[in-house]
């Protein structure tokens, strides 16, 4: 699976805001020469450097299934017809790719964010336009388009090596029914950098006369990793979030370096109240540690097995009116 990228989007990873100029300078030669049929392999050999234990397929196929419970008349029941499967194309989380795009696997909170999705299935459906921020591989946003099918749903990430996968992703595991252009789709993938002039430019290119551009559901996992995306993350979503939207954010504590005291003291600034709806305990933890039950596939590495995520925090963010 080569990793290419679409002559519309602009070229940009994650890694120029995470890493100092020289360290990313060194993964953009290394991956372009990837890209180009070089293999570091042969270097390897002839330096004597030559790793025999390196993984030779940093692929992977994260193989979900998730079951979605519906209340009626007060029971709450799962049906065959409320299983959702998924499979999502990306790289192992310790793969040279990730190190400069960490958009090209799937991180711990994405996948609380898709249990807290499926538990509250009738909010997100509505959602009359829903939108991914920082969709990575785009699980959440895909998820979402399986739960809220008459909903329009954009998926988006700034790094442009993701969207070449998050497009293979919506391609894969687009609702039967829709051709294989998307065209009779309602789910679509879409380059957004975060920030005011962008999210203003976004929003005028998709607007329409007949309906609003702006989103009444937002969703994001995992996009808090540097303080340097605080402020732009807020001003994208005071820019496109409807008057009554929500937003749904699942944060899994790292050590990086900022904390989720500061993006909720940024929310306040943006004009925005938060309450936190769901947190993990030990046991949810020690589980997702000890078995990939919703990874229906054995063979895959676990997400995020890395060991720093600490327990994962949902917050429902609105309009402080």
């Amino acid at each position: 699976m080569t990793v290419t990228t679409n002559e519309e989007d602009t070229q940009w990873t994650d890694a120029s805001i995470r890493w100092p100029d020289d360290e990313v300078v060194s993964a953009n030669q290394k991956l372009d020469r990837a890209r180009e049929g070089e293999s570091d392999d042969d270097n390897e050999e002839e330096n004597g450097t030559f790793d025999i234990f390196a993984d030779q397929d940093p692929h992977e196929i994260f193989s979900f299934r998730f079951d979605v419970t519906e209340v009626t008349n007060s029971r709450t029941t799962t049906t065959a017809n409320n299983k959702i499967q998924l499979n999502i194309h990306g790289y192992k989380t310790g793969s040279d790719e990730v190190w400069q795009s960490t958009g090209l696997t799937l991180w711990k909170a994405s996948k609380y964010l898709c249990h807290y999705m499926c538990a509250n299935a009738d909010e997100l459906r509505q959602g009359t336009r829903i939108l991914e921020l920082g969709a990575g591989l785009g699980l959440n946003g895909i998820l979402a388009h399986r739960l809220a099918p008459d909903s329009i749903v954009v998926v988006t990430d700034g790094d442009s090596d993701a969207m070449t996968l998050l497009r293979k992703n919506i391609a894969v595991n687009r609702l039967v029914g829709s051709d294989k252009n998307g065209e009779n789709s309602t789910i679509y993938p879409k380059q957004l950098i975060w920030g005011l002039d962008q999210s203003k430019k976004f929003l005028n290119e998709s607007s329409s006369s007949s309906s609003s551009s702006k989103f009444s559901v937002i969703i994001a996992s995992d996009v808090i990793y540097a303080s340097v995306v605080i402020d732009p993350l807020w001003e994208t979503i005071r820019t496109l979030l409807t008057d009554d939207g929500v937003f749904w954010m699942a944060f899994a504590k790292r050590k990086v370096p900022v904390t989720i005291d500061f993006v909720l003291q940024k929310a306040r600034e943006y004009g925005f109240c938060y309450e936190l709806v769901e947190k993990s305990n030990e046991r949810d933890d020690e589980e997702e540690e000890g078995n990939n039950d919703d990874n229906i596939d054995e063979n895959n590495s676990k997400i995020d097995n890395d060991g720093e995520a600490g327990p994962v925090f949902i917050y429902v963010f609105r309009w402080d009116v």
